[in-house]
């Protein structure tokens, strides 16, 4: 029988409790339920072609983060099932939400938990960010050496494509439009120190049909979402419930 753990933090550990992290960085990884992932997709991607590519891109994040030396430990939150079973098989703890309430709302949930866990910081990683490397995760970590916070740009639109925080709640979560300029303001607000630092491999993340046709044209090839993209047609399947990715 599954062993689950009410946190004092919210939510439900779900399998193992995470060791205390003692003065490590944690990896923070919210994630949406597959089937409700990727929607400016939606147009020209059914939900089945959605959901496996928001699966593929989870499994490619997740495998990176818990195959890393200099993180702690993985922290993912969600209620999605197939995530949950990923957890277990990975080694990375699973916290179940009470409700989906929103993306901030999930990463507040880590940075709670990560606090009772004792971390020094958080790194909040979205998951549609499938050619994170491991060497991303060195350059991304270093910022965590004195306190403050480190913020990912993304390519498009303003957003924040990863945050380090140290400590954990140095600064309030604003994912979405316009994120890193209000991460920036809240920095300030909180009066901590800022770094901005652009990755190559995650100033990217997938939302539309040419950042698919982008990370196509990379050389990420041994990438599970490369593969899915790779040797599956890129046409709409509007015909699959979402019931099928689910428990």
């Amino acid at each position: 029988m599954t062993d689950r753990i009410p946190t004092k933090a919210g939510g439900t550990i779900v399998g193992a409790m995470t060791n205390p992290v003692g003065d490590g960085v944690l990896a923070v990884l919210p994630v949406k339920r597959f089937a409700a992932a990727k929607s400016r997709l939606g147009p020209t991607h059914g939900i089945r072609f959605r959901a496996e590519l928001a699966e593929a891109m989870f499994h490619d994040v997740l495998r990176v983060c818990t195959g890393h030396g200099g993180l702690a430990g993985t922290l993912v939150v969600t209620r999605e099932p197939r995530a949950a079973r990923a957890c277990a098989r990975h080694g990375a703890t699973h916290l179940r939400e009470r409700d989906e309430a929103g993306l901030n709302e999930a990463v507040e949930l880590g940075i709670r938990h990560a606090l009772l866990a004792g971390a020094r910081g958080v790194l909040v990683l979205p998951t549609d960010l499938p050619a994170l490397r491991s060497d991303d995760l060195d350059a991304m970590l270093a910022g965590c050496r004195v306190p403050g916070v480190s913020l990912g740009p993304a390519d498009c639109d303003g957003g924040t494509n990863w945050l380090l925080a140290c400590p954990p709640d140095a600064i309030r979560p604003r994912f979405g439009p316009d994120s890193l300029s209000l991460h920036v303001h809240e920095a300030v607000k909180a009066g901590v120190a800022t770094r901005i630092v652009r990755l190559e491999g995650v100033a990217r993340d997938i939302d539309t049909d040419d950042d698919l046709a982008w990370f196509l044209a990379s050389s990420a090839r041994s990438t599970e979402t490369w593969r899915f993209l790779a040797n599956g047609p890129l046409a709409d399947d509007t015909t699959t419930s979402d019931c099928e990715y689910h428990e």
